[in-house]
C-alpha cells in the first residue's frame, strides 16, 4: 500500500465511523480538539492525523485502533485497495442504491 492509498482509505473509514455516530464534522472536530479544516483534510485523504489526534479519534469514537485501520491487510494475496475503497463507500449507500449497484456489477461480470 502506498501513502496516498493509506490516506484515502483512512479518511473514508473515519468519515464512515463519524457519520454512523451522527456527528457533524464541526461537532466531531471540536470533540477531538482539531479544527474542522484539518478534519476535512484527513477525511478527504489529503493528510494523516497526528498521533495525539489519532488517540483522540479512537477515544471519542469508543473503538479499538484496529477498527479504524481494518483496511490494512497482512494477507499478501489481498493487494487490490480499490476493492477495499469500494466496500467502504458502499457502506454509506442506501439499500435501494446497493441493489442497483449489485445488478450493474452482475451485468458487467458476464
Amino acid at each position: 500500500m502506498n501513502e496516498e492509498d493509506a490516506k484515502r482509505l483512512l479518511g473514508i473509514k473515519l468519515r464512515n465511523l463519524r457519520e454512523k455516530l451522527g456527528y457533524s464534522q464541526d461537532r466531531f472536530s471540536s470533540l477531538i480538539n482539531l479544527d474542522a479544516t484539518n478534519l476535512s483534510r484527513i477525511e478527504t485523504g489529503k493528510s494523516f492525523p497526528s498521533f495525539i489526534t489519532f488517540c483522540n479519534i479512537i477515544e471519542v469514537l469508543k473503538i479499538e485502533p484496529n477498527n479504524l485501520l481494518n483496511f490494512i491487510s497482512f494477507n499478501e494475496n489481498v493487494q487490490n485497495y480499490k476493492d477495499i475503497e469500494i466496500i467502504e463507500n458502499l457502506s454509506r449507500v442506501p439499500e435501494d442504491v446497493k441493489i442497483n449497484i449489485y445488478h450493474l456489477i452482475k451485468s458487467l461480470a458476464k
